[in-house]
């Protein structure tokens, strides 16, 4: 059974991932992955985001792609995130069905599950929420300003919306075993349905 982990940024799906991890999942990150082509096929991503926005606009001094430059284009103009999407998704997804193989437990944390359309190829989606107060705070732990999280908030369907869309949802606004509880329950009916219990 393939399971999805989505929910909105700053809702806590890492916390969740590591979690369900703990408790004997194999587990696999789609922004990890995303981490991974940047690091392995640099050389791939400045050909095509050379030739969309030049180079001199996604490079860093030291002459490596500067991923914060990028956000600003994209996250500026729609048109450009769906330029961006419609080339990280597809190899995104080709290397998690190489991770995935044949294994029969696992979860995949994809932030942009709905946004991308690829709830399909899942059993079953998991989304984690929390309310939009907690949401903002979290973000500007993590050094975001207003706008920069106004607009990612802005380019991704709502927390309601993807809490409403998933099979089962995880509420994170208390504390940590709050979460925790909640986790163990959904490991407990993911595997029933494993086994047709």
């Amino acid at each position: 059974m393939k399971i999805a982990l989505t929910g909105g940024v700053g809702c806590g799906k890492s916390t969740a991932l590591k979690m369900l991890h703990e408790l004997g999942w194999k587990v696999i990150d789609a922004d990890q992955i995303c981490h991974e082509i940047y690091e392995k096929e640099p050389e791939l991503l400045m050909d095509l985001f050379g030739d969309r926005w030049g180079t001199e606009n996604v490079l860093s001094v030291d002459g490596e792609i500067d991923r914060k430059k990028i956000a600003q284009i994209v996250f500026e103009d729609e048109v450009e995130l769906q330029w961006l999407n419609s080339v990280f998704h597809p190899l995104i997804m080709d290397r998690a069905e190489k991770k995935i193989g044949n294994e029969n437990e696992v979860i995949f944390d994809v932030p942009l599950l709905f946004e991308a359309e690829w709830d399909k190829h899942f059993d079953v989606v998991v989304s984690i929420w929390t309310n939009k107060e907690i949401q903002f705070s979290r973000l500007v732990e993590r050094g975001w300003n207003q706008k920069e999280i106004t607009r990612r908030l802005e380019s991704q369907l709502s927390s309601d919306k993807k809490l409403e869309l998933a099979d089962y949802g995880l509420i994170n606004s208390g504390n940590i075993k709050h979460l925790n509880k909640q986790i163990e329950s959904l490991d407990i009916k993911l595997r029933s349905q494993i086994n047709g219990c």
